[in-house]
């Protein structure tokens, strides 16, 4: 039986997570589109974390949110570039 860190670190099974996400990524893409009315950007935009916004809320999921926002705002790292963004 594998360890946590072998299966981690195994390439074949990062290749297969990265094809099965590619593919389901349009899946997903399609379904915002036809059904909840989201339109993708073209190209990949880079998000400056100085102008992101906290969010409102004291859920635990709003809370992680915003520990991991206000990280990024103090961390060295400027700006990260998603694979899509999407406007509604």
């Amino acid at each position: 039986m594998k360890s946590a860190y072998e299966i981690i670190n195994d390439s074949v099974k990062a290749v297969k997570a990265t094809l099965f996400g590619k593919f389901y990524e349009k899946i997903i893409l399609c379904w915002l589109r036809e059904r909840k009315g989201f339109v993708p950007f073209n190209g990949k935009p880079r998000v400056y974390w100085k102008d992101i916004k906290l969010t409102e809320g004291d859920s635990q999921s709003t809370c992680k949110l915003k520990q991991i926002l206000e990280s990024l705002k103090n961390n060295n790292r400027q700006y990260c570039t998603p694979d899509g963004f999407l406007k509604k």
